[in-house]
């Protein structure tokens, strides 16, 4: 975009001409400032995919056909960029992911005009780091539907199978629908595929719209397809190669995205034969107002939704919370030891406390917090983080009837087995990951504190 091209698109006359583009530079300064350094720490992080790097490399490329037509809009990079400045004022910089959002959204409304509008700005939502708040904030609702409709399917078949949670209980053998079956990658893949046939295609806000909501009902209706095919291995029903896991999700997968393709090839006919094409002017407007306020409730509707969860999710200050530690584990003495490093600097950010113990050859770290925390992760995140190769084990149920969460961390010299559940103070409810104990926390906090505990041994 050029000096000329900007001026067309400022649509403020009492601005002189040569201070526009400086006003235009400024704007895009105060909004790219707050999220620059925060984006490429998030791709730097071993935790963190950066498969953002694809949809932003996949908008760009929408984009740069029409390159000579863009133009930029003045009032609302002017509007937006001191917007950005109050939520910052009053404390938003703490969620950087919303702030992408809002800085997306701005841009949205600044760049005029080009085609495939609606699709372009989902990949670039995409664009952002989200596999980690996807995993955190949307792997428990999704296994859980997983494993409902798989005890639901395999019962057809006159299996008496139990759930509990997202786990599958057959007899005496215990199925999990575990954190890396959630289908997170499966879910971001179809919607950046879904999102680059809209821009492709040109469909506008609502077919866009239509073909996200179909991808993902396709993704949990696969992943529970998935799920239900891997219980009979998992249960020991049957007994396949190791490498028909991969191969199971790898065909599901296949087969989403096939679906997905058809569904936009649909909607895209039938834009070309004419049953949601304008015929004239009069419509077209209409067309385009009624794609802006479609546009606009759904982002006002996921801040208003974001907003709400502010408050619990707050890292602002310091919990209150106390030190007094179990003196035992199942029935051997818990040896306190002095925090590392890395966890000494994660302890100064964690909104509670953090304590490493020796119990027996185990190592043992607790955490407690007193409300709903996005700081309560699994340790495999810290692990992975730390240069240790993770790989997730099925769920185990010890002697006196707890439920893990289990993987296993090397660093090249040494294996650990990991465990870690997290449990409330009234032992009402017992969590296997973050991600299924963060909606209990958030509708009842009362059942605060918790207690994440998470034992390494050596494995054998």
């Amino acid at each position: 975009m050029n000096t000329r091209s900007i001026l067309q698109g400022a649509n403020l006359p009492a601005v002189q001409p040569a201070v526009q583009p400086a006003l235009a530079l400024l704007s895009l300064a105060i909004i790219a400032a707050p999220l620059g350094p925060w984006y490429l720490n998030r791709l730097h992080d071993e935790a963190e995919e950066p498969l953002g790097l694809l949809a932003l490399a996949a908008a760009l490329i929408m984009l740069w056909p029409q390159r000579k037509q863009l133009s930029l809009r003045l009032l609302p990079l002017l509007v937006g960029s001191a917007a950005l400045l109050t939520l910052r004022f009053f404390g938003l910089a703490s969620f950087p992911m919303l702030l992408g959002l809002f800085v997306i959204a701005t841009l949205a409304c600044s760049v005029r005009p080009f085609d495939a509008k609606p699709g372009v700005v989902a990949l670039a939502v995409l664009s952002l780091p989200l596999m980690e708040s996807l995993d955190f904030f949307g792997g428990y609702p999704l296994r859980l539907t997983a494993a409902e409709i798989a005890r639901s399917v395999l019962n057809l078949f006159g299996m008496e199978v139990m759930r509990a949670g997202s786990l599958l209980r057959d007899g005496m053998n215990l199925v999990g629908v575990d954190p890396p079956c959630a289908g997170i990658r499966m879910l971001w893949t179809g919607w950046f595929v879904a999102a680059f046939l809209a821009a492709r295609t040109k469909l506008n806000t609502v077919r866009t719209f239509t073909l996200v909501g179909v991808t993902t009902v396709l993704v949990v209706l696969g992943n529970s397809l998935r799920a239900v095919i891997l219980f009979f291995p998992e249960s020991g029903r049957v007994h396949w190669p190791h490498w028909t896991h991969e191969a199971v999700g790898l065909a599901v997968h296949g087969l989403i995205l096939w679906a997905v393709l058809e569904a936009s090839q649909r909607l895209a006919d039938r834009c070309r034969t004419g049953k949601i094409r304008p015929t004239n002017k009069r419509e077209v407007e209409i067309l385009n107002t009624v794609n802006k306020r479609i546009a606009v409730t759904g982002t006002f509707a996921a801040l208003a939704l974001a907003a709400c969860l502010l408050p619990a999710l707050s890292q602002a200050g310091p919990m209150v919370i106390d030190d007094n530690w179990p003196a035992t584990m199942d029935g051997i003495a818990l040896e306190q030891q002095p925090l590392t490093e890395r966890e000494q600097r994660f302890a100064r950010g964690f909104p509670g406390s953090v304590a490493r113990f020796r119990c027996g050859d185990r190592q043992v770290i607790l955490r407690k917090v007193n409300r709903a925390t996005r700081n309560l992760h699994s340790s495999a995140e810290c692990l992975r983080a730390s240069g240790f190769i993770v790989r997730h084990r099925p769920v185990q149920e010890d002697e006196d009837g707890r439920i893990w969460g289990c993987f296993s961390a090397s660093d090249g010299n040494q294996e650990w087995l990991v465990r870690e559940r997290i449990t409330s103070r009234d032992a009402s409810g017992s969590f296997t990951d973050a991600s299924s104990w963060i909606w209990d926390a958030l509708v009842h906090p009362e059942r605060g504190p918790w207690l994440a505990v998470t034992v390494m041994s050596a494995a054998t």
